[in-house]
């Protein structure tokens, strides 16, 4: 069993909670961040876990529209706090073993073999499709959303409170002239990325037309 690492709430006011990750006790972490703080932070819950990274995102994600400026401290109540910790918990605790099962599979080459599907599995292909068709839609909605507020920001940097759109420099590597230009070293430095490709594909469900 991996180590266990921890995801700490503290108490920082009234319905007001700070939620991060450590992998030392949270009384050590809080060290760094309390020193100053008008308000005495008081250690609400300490979740040991394996998966701390994927635990605090769940709950940050979740609680998103409660979060303050400034990122970790989000404004809830003790109910809709606790609620939302045995979500990502819940959540977690199914995924991360698949997932890491998934990624282990990912790196070995199939067989020949085209299985049958059982029941079982084509609820679970009904609910991914149902789910990417939802995905697809809620994305244009958020392009939408996204692009009429970089209108509203216009040439400027971004608007105070809702958004920043600042100048990034970026580069990347011609990758087919390097390797057009310099084979040899190309082939030196390439490294092997192979793995499986999935892809979902078009049957007619029960029930369908």
């Amino acid at each position: 069993m991996a180590e266990l690492k921890h995801v700490y709430i503290y108490s920082v006011g009234n319905n007001c909670y700070k939620i991060g990750r450590t992998k030392h006790p949270p009384e050590k972490r809080k060290s760094g961040w309390a020193t100053g703080s008008p308000v005495k932070p008081k250690l609400y819950r300490d979740v040991p876990t394996e998966h701390p990274s994927a635990l605090e995102n769940y709950i940050h994600h979740d609680l998103d529209l409660k979060r303050r400026e400034n990122g970790e401290f989000f404004n809830v109540t003790q109910d809709e706090l606790d609620a939302a910790v045995s979500r990502a918990e819940a959540f977690t605790k199914e995924l991360q073993p698949l997932f890491h099962e998934a990624k282990r599979l990912s790196r070995k080459k199939p067989t020949d073999e085209i299985l049958d599907p059982t029941d079982h599995v084509r609820e679970l292909y009904q609910r991914l499709q149902e789910a990417s068709r939802e995905k697809y839609l809620l994305d244009r909605q958020i392009e939408l959303l996204v692009s009429r507020i970089k209108v509203a920001i216009g040439e400027n940097r971004g608007i105070k409170g809702v958004a920043s759109w600042d100048w990034q420099e970026r580069s990347s590597l011609d990758v087919k002239r390097f390797q057009k230009e310099q084979p040899v070293l190309y082939e030196e430095y390439k490294r092997d990325s192979s793995c499986r490709v999935f892809r979902p594909e078009r049957v007619d469900l029960p029930g369908g037309e």
